[in-house]
């Protein structure tokens, strides 16, 4: 049976150098051939509520203009990407190659709990991969090689918005679905 274990922290954006330094993230990523989880851990170097800071609430349906935390994994020019939010809300997508998006999961099938304590906020994600079958078929075939992720977050407050993720990126504006953002899974 196919297993990955990571624990990665993320970089905060070089565009975004003034905004939320009193932050640290980082973010463990459990692959199996059954299911995926995935769970970011949010810390704050200083005692403030997370529901004053605003990062809990979303309004969006565009859910990345929000705090929101993203998992992607791609194989060859395929992709998939899935976004929470600390609202509960949710989101997958599944790319034929760079943003060309040929299907969006607007209710997926997932296991979403989010857990705030005074200096650290969590939200973990549990998603069976039988709601993916190429994805499914990726794993169960054992071809882990061609395998890449990138785990993601955007923070959105009254401060402004900041942008991390799990590979550090040297370009003006972030994308996270650029090749250049894929890291190695295996």
């Amino acid at each position: 049976m196919f297993k990955i274990d990571k624990t990665i922290e993320l970089h905060r954006h070089q565009s975004c150098d003034q905004i939320h330094n009193e932050f640290s993230i980082s973010a463990q990523l459990r692959l199996k051939t059954t299911h995926i989880s995935v769970m970011f851990q949010v810390s704050h170097h200083k005692h403030k509520s997370w529901n004053d800071c605003g990062l809990l609430y979303s309004k969006s349906e565009d859910l990345w203009k929000e705090s929101c935390f993203e998992l992607f994994l791609k194989s060859d020019q395929r992709y998939w990407e899935w976004n929470f939010l600390p609202s509960g809300k949710s989101r997958s997508y599944v790319f034929e190659n760079w943003r060309h998006c040929v299907h969006n999961h607007t209710r997926l099938e997932r296991q979403l709990s989010i857990t705030a304590h005074p200096n650290s906020f969590s939200i973990e994600a549990k998603i069976p991969t039988t709601s993916y079958p190429l994805l499914a078929w990726e794993l169960w075939q054992g071809n882990h090689s061609t395998l890449k992720f990138q785990l993601a977050c955007i923070l959105s407050d009254s401060e402004g918005k900041s942008y991390w993720s799990s590979k550090a990126n040297a370009k003006n504006l972030p994308d996270f679905h650029t090749s250049e953002a894929f890291m190695d899974l295996v």
